[in-house]
């Protein structure tokens, strides 16, 4: 036995390989923890190149006279530049795409006489806490450390808010503070372990005028989708993305026709799944907060969660100030004619319970938090957060207390789309001149998966779209440059994919035709009749008990095509969501899915895992924290292990015909494994991805790798492994981003 201490570092070439380490002068992966952190960073300096023209568009911007003081399109240009972010332990310097920030002239100041202003960043290589898109904007315009406290507390509360904190910042050499605040991005997403999906917006087109001869009178618009380039990632995604969009669509097409709230739109209220009270206590929350902005319809921002199958909201832009009702924070000001009548909605809703819940919130790694992103002390952080809990607690008793707020109003909202709806709408349309145009989609044929769409209000051949055009119309509501509103379809409410059947006290939805049946020795079997059929177990407690999974299996000589998801969202042929698990096993065989299982958002113990046959990854685990006792793992497809965004242990790993790698562990994930044995498979362990793994034991036999570690995803920063003892005699690959550290090998 020979024992020693090796350093790897060998490079990876490829082209799907990303390493920032080229941009920094320190290996990011020694400071994975330190580069999540907004107390690491000391500034962050923007150097526009193209100077001269964003001086001169700033001060035509700032020139310009319009009654809204709106920042005129024309002089809104994307500028080359680079953004160095300084930390204590060293600098990284990244390109960077800039262009000025905002709707209107606030956005805007000078410093000395020269622009300071709210900017928009997408860095093209690098990121900053894990952030590649964001915003450095005036502190002004998003009321500074309020906006940083409520967002805090949002996301502490379960709702998506993006990072927000306050920097100092350089930009071409004017020095001043700013405001960092995410765009919502997938990163975004991921960072509240949700898995990227559709996220939707208020479309601001018709907020300009001139653009499609408009005025506020004709105010008649829907929604946009934001990531139009995950939506086209596969047959599931632009489903699930067309089909959110309809219900999302059909909300705001009502409230244009009066029918329902503008204000305090509630896209769950028809879903009957739980999840409708969620946008209540959003808009008690930001009504508390006096960012009530952030529910105008055109402002607002919302996630499909698919797993939960209902709608969240996205904060943004409520131009928080944490203050009492007064003057322009009084909600009846802001909302006069929708307000007292969602109040009279929402009756007997526990404000009690929610100040409490605020109030336990605020505790001492709150305040700790909030001083790091504010630049207060933690003395004036106590004394500001416990002078916004005695705001809130008079707001809260106000809001109760208001008779002014007791009347009724009903609903006039229509769950199903009419043509009646439909004729409304193109009326308005024709009364005040709006220049755009209406369709309706619907599948093609049922044998492929292309769209057609008609034109409701004039006469016009069905036309056939194919998913990227279906995608770009959903994201800039536009065909051929001409501007086209998609219709909701006949109904609001689809046919559910599941079936649901209770047993051992657990409820599982299923495909039709597929089989849930207690076995022979109490088992929960899981039986498919069709190789795509699935099974979701969600938010469960799941105890002591066996979980066999079986597959259909393929017919000879028949190959199983990977999709990657259908427009549920899920990817595994067995799905655990959201669940406790206690002492569980698992066995299965013959899995056809992208997964045979997948654990997201989950957390317990698993004693063993046993399974066979997996046309692709054998288990996938997300944004879970996870012991398993025993792993055993015999051909596999792809990956026999995919561990990500969360925190993993296992004790003992028996991995065997893992076709690409026995485990793969990325995505942020921390993972402590004792003994791994791995055979004839294509890499032994695979760590990524700001992951920090450590190995006690690992044994490998006929591999290509035994390791490798590297950075692959812009949004992250190269991996940080120990592997205590190995007995492996082949090569690792590293890169210059990563740290691989093998202590003894035979």
């Amino acid at each position: 036995m020979k024992t020693f201490q090796a350093l790897i570092f060998l490079a990876l070439f490829s082209s799907n390989v990303f390493s920032s380490d080229e941009f920094c002068n320190f290996q990011s992966s020694k400071f994975i923890n330190e580069l999540q952190t907004a107390s690491s960073i000391q500034e962050i300096e923007i150097q526009i190149l193209n100077h001269r023209k964003y001086v001169m568009n700033s001060i035509k911007i700032m020139t310009a006279r319009n009654d809204r003081k709106l920042i005129p399109k024309k002089y809104i240009d994307r500028y080359a530049g680079q953004l160095t972010v300084k930390y204590s332990f060293g600098f990284c310097n990244f390109p960077a795409s800039i262009r000025i920030n905002g709707d209107k002239s606030d956005h805007l100041s000078l410093v000395n006489g020269k622009p300071f202003n709210s900017l928009d960043i997408k860095l093209k290589k690098g990121n900053i806490l894990s952030k590649v898109r964001f915003k450095l904007l005036l502190p002004k315009t998003r009321a500074g450390i309020h906006e940083v406290f409520g967002t805090i507390l949002l996301q502490e509360l379960g709702f998506i808010a993006p990072l927000t904190f306050l920097v100092d910042s350089k930009v071409n050499g004017v020095s001043g503070r700013l405001l960092f605040q995410e765009n919502a991005e997938k990163e975004l997403l991921e960072s509240h372990s949700r898995k990227e999906g559709p996220i939707f917006e208020g479309d601001e087109a018709l907020l300009w005028p001139s653009a499609y001869n408009a005025g506020s009178e004709a105010f008649t618009h829907g929604i946009r989708l934001t990531n139009k380039d995950w939506s086209i990632s596969n047959e599931g995604a632009i489903n699930m993305s067309l089909n959110a969009f309809q219900d999302l669509q059909h909300y705001y097409l009502n409230s244009n026709l009066k029918n329902d709230f503008y204000y305090f739109i509630n896209p769950n209220i028809h879903l009957n799944n739980g999840s409708e009270g969620l946008f209540d206590e959003y808009y008690i929350l930001l009504t508390l907060f006096g960012g009530l902005h952030a529910v105008i319809g055109h402002n607002r921002k919302y996630y499909w969660n698919s797993s939960g199958n209902f709608f969240e909201p996205i904060y943004y832009d409520g131009n928080l100030s944490l203050s009492n009702f007064n003057g322009n924070r009084n909600p009846e000001r802001i909302a006069s004619y929708e307000f007292p009548a969602f109040m009279s909605s929402i009756k007997g809703f526990n404000f009690d319970q929610l100040f409490k819940k605020i109030e336990n919130t605020i505790d001492q790694d709150f305040i700790d938090q909030f001083a790091i992103q504010s630049k207060l002390t933690e003395e004036k952080s106590i004394d500001f957060a416990n002078n916004i809990l005695k705001i809130l607690k008079a707001n809260v008793g106000e809001l109760i207390n208001n008779k002014s707020l007791e009347v009724n109003k009903k609903s006039n909202f229509n769950a199903n789309w009419t043509e009646g709806m439909t004729r409304q709408i193109i009326d308005k349309k024709m009364r005040f001149g709006i220049n755009q145009d209406y369709i309706q989609l619907s599948r093609a044929s049922n044998h492929n998966s292309s769209y057609s769409y008609l034109c409701p209000e004039q006469d016009c051949a069905i036309q056939s779209i194919s998913n990227e055009d279906v995608a770009k119309l959903l994201s800039r509501n536009k065909i051929q440059n001409k501007r086209k509103i998609v219709l909701p379809g006949s109904t609001l409410i689809s046919k559910p994919k599941f079936i649901e059947t209770k047993l051992l006290d657990i409820n599982i939805l299923h495909s039709k035709n597929s089989i849930a049946r207690i076995g022979s020795k109490g088992e929960l079997v899981l039986e498919q009749f069709h190789s795509e059929d699935k099974f979701v177990i969600k938010d469960a407690s799941l105890g002591k008990i066996k979980i066999i999974f079986i597959g259909k299996q393929l017919e000879e000589n028949s190959v199983a095509l990977e999709k990657m998801f259908d427009e549920t969202g899920f990817t595994g042929c067995l799905n655990i969501y959201n669940s406790y698990l206690q002492s569980v096993s698992f066995e299965g065989n013959h899995g056809n899915c992208e997964d045979m299982i997948n654990i997201v958002s989950s957390k317990g113990v698993i004693e063993d895992i046993f399974l066979t046959n997996a046309s692709f990854d054998a288990i996938d685990m997300d944004f879970s924290s996870v012991e398993i006792a025993s792993l055993r793992i015999n051909s596999a497809g792809n990956d026999c292990i995919d561990l990500s965004y969360g925190s993993y242990k296992i004790n003992k790993s028996e991995l065997a015909n893992c076709a690409d790698k026995g485990i793969s562990i990325g995505e942020r994930s921390t993972a402590d494994l004792n003994f791994v044995n791995v055979v004839n498979s294509g890499i032994g362990i695979s760590f990524k991805d700001s992951a920090l793994s450590v190995v006690k034991s690992f044994s490998g036999i006929n591999l290509g790798l035994c390791f490798e570690a590297f950075q692959k995803k812009q949004e992250f920063t190269g991996s940080y492994s120990t592997i205590k003892y190995s007995n492996c005699n082949h090569s690792s690959s590293v890169d210059g981003d990563s740290r691989l550290i093998i202590e003894a090998v035979k």
